[in-house]
């Protein structure tokens, strides 16, 4: 795909804000009614600024809805794999501006990372999991799977928000979202250590969201 055609599909996504919006109106609410959740440092979030990259840890389809519900106010492009398309949940994700990637083709994650790059160069929101997949394990954070978050940094300037969500309450039915301290990552710095960074701001805070949820039984 050239430069123009990358340059539509950019337009196309802007657009598609439109359809996130009207889908955020009606879902936000019955989401809240559905899932509880408690979001711990809401104030990190600048919620004025435009392009910025969220990232979140990736355990189950709530992740990413909640993110949407935790930050209403600007739309935001979540990048999701390309066999979602395939399900419900891949349309809507779709039909609200989402970006797709193979994740077993080079040339489709090299597409992505500059679509990523474009929206939020152009001063949309994308969302990042940077686990590459659901975390099904006891681990508290699966290693990251290629440097996409801090790239993208890197390369448009903006920050990064990292977003720890830990299950919580009952049966694990409730969430708490801890929203963390921005990261910028410089020109010159080494990608693998700017990923390092990254990794250990999210895993320190998915440990203090453990600690929280032990001492706050209404979690």
């Amino acid at each position: 795909m050239n430069d123009k055609d990358t340059s539509q599909m950019i337009k196309r996504l802007i657009k598609k804000e439109r359809n996130y919006k009207r889908v955020l109106r009606l879902f936000n609410r019955v989401f809240k009614s559905i899932l509880k959740y408690e979001t711990v440092n809401p104030d990190h979030l600048p919620f004025r600024e435009k392009g910025m990259i969220l990232v979140c840890n990736h355990r189950d389809y709530w992740d990413i809805p909640l993110v949407f519900s935790v930050f209403p106010e600007n739309p935001i492009h979540v990048l999701a794999k390309e066999e979602l398309k395939k399900e419900i949940v891949g349309r809507i994700l779709l039909f609200m501006g989402a970006v797709l990637v193979d994740r077993n083709d080079a040339h489709s994650r090299r597409f992505a990372r500059k679509a990523l790059v474009d929206l939020v160069l152009s001063g949309a929101n994308v969302l990042i999991c940077p686990e590459g997949t659901r975390n099904k394990t006891s681990a508290t954070l699966l290693p990251f799977v290629g440097h996409g978050a801090v790239s993208i940094a890197q390369k448009t300037g903006r920050p990064i928000i990292p977003i720890a969500i830990s299950k919580c309450g009952l049966k694990g039915k409730r969430r708490l979202a801890r929203v963390c301290e921005a990261i910028f990552v410089d020109a010159e710095e080494d990608l693998d250590v700017a990923n390092g960074r990254l990794f250990q701001r999210l895993y320190d805070a998915l440990v203090c969201n453990g600690e929280y949820i032990q001492s706050n039984q209404n979690c």
